[in-house]
């Protein structure tokens, strides 16, 4: 299917160029709907994609087999085209938000108490380096952020 020849972009939203099958939108309304996620879905020759990903296939290409595509503030919502890029699934995984089961705040970061000390580590490559304990919370958290710009660069967290 041609894109092009179905949707126009207009900042990072997509809307029909023409009525669309059994009226689910008019020509000029904005295609899809939002999910419990936050993503929103839009229907391309009968199957549910993500927005963001038509997005990106409507101004750059075909997504390279392999790769995903990310939202760079990790805001499932904003998908402008300069808030996207194409990622590896690991690079996906690096730019995630702190998991809510995280007591300490601090991804990869935690209490030991068996030793009553900080320990931090971090994920490369699908296994874990562990990158030492601390006596206190800042210095395992420098530790933390020191190794995410050294093995996730550009693809840190924020």
């Amino acid at each position: 299917m041609n894109l092009n020849e179905h949707f126009y972009y207009g900042d990072g939203k997509l809307f029909a160029k023409y009525d669309r099958t059994n009226n689910l939108c008019k020509k000029g309304d904005r295609v899809g709907f939002e999910c419990s996620t936050g993503y929103r879905r839009i229907i391309v020759n009968g199957k549910k994609e993500q927005e963001h990903r038509v997005i990106w296939r409507l101004k750059n290409g075909p997504i390279p087999e392999g790769c995903t595509v990310d939202h760079i503030n990790r805001d499932p919502r904003d998908n402008r085209i300069d808030n996207l890029r194409l990622v590896t699934p690991s690079q996906s995984c690096m730019n995630r938000t702190t998991p809510a089961n995280n007591k300490s705040g601090k991804t990869g970061v935690g209490f030991r108490s068996r030793e009553q000390k900080w320990v931090a580590r971090i994920n490369v490559n699908g296994r874990r380096k562990q990158l030492g304990c601390f006596d206190s919370f800042e210095k395992a958290v420098k530790a933390r952020l020191k190794a995410e710009h050294k093995y996730y660069g550009e693809y840190a967290p924020s």
